[in-house]
This record gives C-alpha cells, sequence and structure tokens, in this order.
C-alpha cells in the first residue's frame, strides 16, 4: 500500500491527491482483519467535545469559500494541518501545492531545511511560508502568525473533539484497520515527498548526490545533533559558492 501510495502521488499529483490517496486507503482498511487493542486507561473527558469537534469539521467546510488574502492563508493552511496523518513531513506536498502562487519553489526548501534544525514539529515552517506569502507593504509578523494558527488549530480542535470518543474508536477492529491502512499510505506519502519536492528540486548534479550519501552515514552512525549537520553543509554549500 505504501508503494501503490507514493507511485499515485507521483504519477498524477493533483491539489488533493494526497487526501484521495488516504480515503482509498481507509477504505481498504475496512477489509482488513486486526486483533483487538490492548486494554489502556481512557483520555481524559474535555468539555465541549462536540462543539469543538463540529467546529473543527465547519472551519474545514468554510475554509474552501477563500483563496487570497489574509483569510486565504488561513484556509490553505488549515486545510493542509486538517489533512495531515501522520509525521509532519507528510504536509508538504500539501503544502508546496496550497502556496505554489504565493512562496517560490526554492523558498519552501528553505524553508523546510530550517525547520530541520528547530526543535518540535515540521508545522513550524508554517510561520515561515507565512511571513514569505506577505505582499509587499504587509506586515510580515501578521501573516506568519495566521498560517502558524491555521496549520496547528485544526489538528487541536480535532484531538480535543475526537478524544472523548477515542478510546471507543481505538478498541474497534476496523478503525484499527482504518489506521493501519493509513499509516502505511503516510508512509507513501513521505517517499513521494521525498522524491518531489524535496529530490527533484535539491539533486541536480552528482556533488549534490555525494553530499547526501555523505550526510545519511554520518547521520546513521555517527548520529550528530541536526542542527550541526545543517550548520556543516550549510558551510559547505557557502565554499562551493566560491
Amino acid at each position: 500500500m505504501a508503494l501503490l501510495s507514493a507511485a499515485a502521488l507521483i504519477w498524477m499529483p493533483f491539489s488533493f491527491s494526497s487526501l484521495v490517496v488516504l480515503a482509498i486507503a481507509a477504505c481498504i482498511g475496512l477489509f482488513l482483519s486486526f486483533s483487538s487493542s490492548n486494554s489502556h486507561d481512557p483520555l481524559p473527558k474535555v468539555r465541549c467535545a462536540w462543539f469543538l469537534l463540529f467546529l473543527s469539521i465547519g472551519l474545514f467546510v468554510i475554509s474552501f469559500a477563500f483563496d487570497s488574502g489574509l483569510g486565504g492563508v488561513f484556509a490553505d493552511f488549515y486545510r493542509a494541518g486538517a489533512l495531515v496523518f501522520g509525521g509532519g513531513h507528510v504536509v508538504l506536498p500539501m503544502l508546496s501545492v496550497f502556496v505554489s502562487d504565493r512562496v517560490s519553489e526554492a523558498n519552501l526548501l528553505i524553508g523546510y531545511a530550517a525547520a530541520q534544525a528547530v526543535p518540535g514539529p515540521m508545522f513550524t515552517m508554517a510561520s515561515f511560508l507565512g511571513a514569505s506569502a506577505a505582499p509587499q507593504g504587509a506586515n510580515v509578523w501578521l501573516w506568519a502568525g495566521i498560517a502558524t494558527l491555521g496549520v496547528f488549530l485544526s489538528g487541536l480542535l480535532l484531538m480535543l473533539g475526537a478524544q472523548n470518543i477515542w478510546h471507543h474508536l481505538s478498541s474497534n477492529t476496523r478503525c484499527r484497520g482504518i489506521v493501519a491502512s493509513l499509516n502505511a499510505a503516510v508512509v507513501g506519502i513521505l517517499i513521494a515527498a521525498l522524491y518531489h519536492p524535496t529530490g527533484t528540486s535539491s539533486l541536480v548534479s552528482v556533488w549534490d548526490i555525494v553530499c547526501v550519501a555523505l550526510g545519511f552515514i554520518w547521520l546513521k552512525y555517527k548520529r550528530p545533533s541536526i542542527f550541526v549537520l545543517i550548520i556543516v553543509f550549510v558551510l559547505i554549500g557557502l565554499i562551493r559558492s566560491y
């Protein structure tokens, strides 16, 4: 399922291709059989959980009505945060489509690289992309804040809204099959994101491939700090430019 998901996203990319892949994976998961999960303590109850759940869905539906200005930025990042399943890296191909008319691919990759050096989730790159999308003369702090709010708010509302029923759902065998299928599809989305836009935009020469191989070996066997790794390769890039 991971390989098929990656192939579908690489050869048939469009705005909501990740969502379509996840929906198909969820449907397949309905027919997979998984044993019941081990018993665990229920999550704390959240007041107004149903209201928060409906609010998260309502904002998602309303977001399709906005496509420009601050409202469009909030809508794009809210949808990206709402549709992500799994690691934050999954947001990259979706954001690359949503912000393509506002942010250059070079700036997208700069934000992606910078986010690796910052402790915390990949969603922190939303601040950078929001500032990059700000038009000439606009308040970049406001645009960065709106983008950050949008990308985090959807997941926060969904988590709080669904927390009361997740204990029951996680014990259901069909739901476990759906989640297992979604996890496999997410691996495919990550493979697709590694290929494009990361690989196709970054690996343009043999030297680039050598740098990736050296970085992988260093990270695999010596496990340096990601911040140190990035600083070293930034310096290598500066030396190459001269």
